[in-house]
Order: C-alpha cells, then sequence, then structure tokens
C-alpha cells in the first residue's frame, strides 16, 4: 500500500514536470516566432523600388512593436514574463478598464494560455521588470525612472507601456 502511494506521488510529480516542460516549449516557440519576424522585418528595413526612392516600412503590429519595446527596455526575450507582460499589456491596451481587475482576470487568462498559474505569471512579469530595472544603467529606462523613483510594480509598468503604445497610435493617426 505505502508503495503504491509512493508511485503515485512520483507520478505526480513527473506528471507536473512534463506538465511545465510543454509550457516552457511553447513559449519558446513564441519567443523564437516573434525573433524571425524581427529579423526579417530588420532585414527588409529599406527597399528600392524601380523609381529609386527609398520607402523604410515600419513596424505593423502590436506584436512586433512590444516585442521591440521590451527589448529595448533589456528584458531578456526568453524569460518567460517576457510572453507574460507582452500579453498583459495587450490585454490592457485593448481595453484600459481591464487594468482594475489584473488579478482577477489578466493573471489567470494568461495563465490559462500557457498552461501555467496566475500566482506564476504575477511572479515572471515581476521579475522581468526587475530584470530591466537592474540592468537600467543606459538611457533606455532613464525615461522611465522620471516617472517612478522606484521600481514600478506589474500593474504601473503595465499602465505606462500600454498608455505609451495608445499615446504613438494616436499621434501616428493625428
Amino acid at each position: 500500500m505505502e508503495n503504491q502511494v509512493n508511485i503515485e506521488m512520483v507520478l505526480s510529480g513527473l506528471r507536473n514536470e512534463i506538465r511545465g516542460l510543454r509550457h516552457e516549449l511553447g513559449a519558446v516557440k513564441d519567443v523564437l516566432a516573434l525573433q524571425n519576424r524581427v529579423i526579417e522585418l530588420d532585414s527588409r528595413e529599406l527597399t528600392i523600388e524601380d523609381s529609386e526612392e527609398v520607402q523604410v516600412q515600419t513596424v505593423e503590429t502590436l506584436d512586433e512593436k512590444l516585442f521591440l519595446i521590451l527589448l529595448s527596455l533589456h528584458i531578456p526575450a526568453s524569460n518567460l514574463g517576457f510572453l507574460y507582460l507582452r500579453e498583459a499589456i495587450k490585454f490592457v491596451y485593448e481595453d484600459a478598464t481591464r487594468m482594475s481587475r489584473i488579478t482577477k482576470m489578466i493573471y489567470p487568462t494568461i495563465a490559462e494560455k500557457y498552461d501555467s498559474t496566475a500566482s506564476r505569471v504575477e511572479r515572471g512579469i515581476r521579475h522581468s521588470i526587475e530584470l530591466a530595472w537592474h540592468r537600467s544603467d543606459d538611457h533606455s529606462f532613464v525615461k522611465l525612472k522620471k516617472y517612478f523613483p522606484e521600481r514600478p510594480t506589474n500593474s504601473e509598468f503595465i499602465a505606462f507601456v500600454s498608455e505609451k503604445l495608445r499615446f504613438e497610435n494616436q499621434k501616428k493617426s493625428a
């Protein structure tokens, strides 16, 4: 009987580990796809038409913009928090009222998408922001430090980046 319980505990632990590895593999695939898209866009940045005019192609999708913003803040794309942050910022960008439901709606939704838990999502986002904050010796985070004397909370960071995107899009459409 005791051996049966031990075997079931080991099997349960292995199942959890396999689930975690599947989650990480999915996240790595997402990062690789985005990296490939950025490399593709970077290589096509300048195109010469028959008329010999040079046109600069712009980044079009929200995912591409977020990818570049988060990379510019030195958040490593290999970090799961990078993916979680990107998703959270998209949620808030699409509907600013979701910001008030970050722990009850956004984290659980992201956790479900990436087969994780809401607390892991929150911790991953917090860790990514901390990494960016500590790597901010150069000018990339100086503007953010002007608004936040201490490391911003997850909510503050998500709201700040989503509003930054919203303002940029309003400028382009005006």
